[in-house]
């Protein structure tokens, strides 16, 4: 078991051309461009960070292209059935003549809105797979 503290250098991952994206925040970018982490706790299985992100300041991470794919089409998963279940509870409240709230037109709009945004995201990568 290792303890103490060990540099990025010191465990290969040193190449400031490898794809980064931020953990927390859209951006991504090449690892060199990742701010120095100076410290952090990192829990058994934790992916390790290749710095800090120069938007946010979140840990920043190798970009895995597959990572994401699953990542955005299970959110896109999400997406889609929240927007089936919605338009279903529409559907069923228009047939039996209830009016429909224009909140729930526009919480209905916003997930047509992610929805489109996810698609789009997926389609990215598989864009970039090729």
């Amino acid at each position: 078991m290792t303890t103490g503290s060990y540099l990025v250098d010191e465990i290969g991952l040193a190449n400031e051309n490898l794809p980064a994206a931020c953990g927390s925040c859209e951006w991504v970018g090449n690892a060199g461009e990742t701010k120095d982490i100076d410290s952090t706790a990192l829990d058994a299985g934790d992916p390790s960070p290749v710095g800090r992100c120069p938007e946010c300041d979140s840990l920043a991470y190798l970009d895995r292209l597959q990572d994401r794919i699953i990542d955005h089409a299970l959110q896109l998963f999400d997406c889609l059935s929240k927007l089936a279940k919605a338009t279903s509870s529409l559907n069923a409240a228009q047939h039996s003549g209830r009016n429909i709230a224009a909140d729930e037109w526009s919480d209905l709009y916003a997930l047509t809105n992610q929805a489109d945004a996810l698609l789009t995201k997926v389609i990215g990568d598989h864009a970039a797979e090729r």
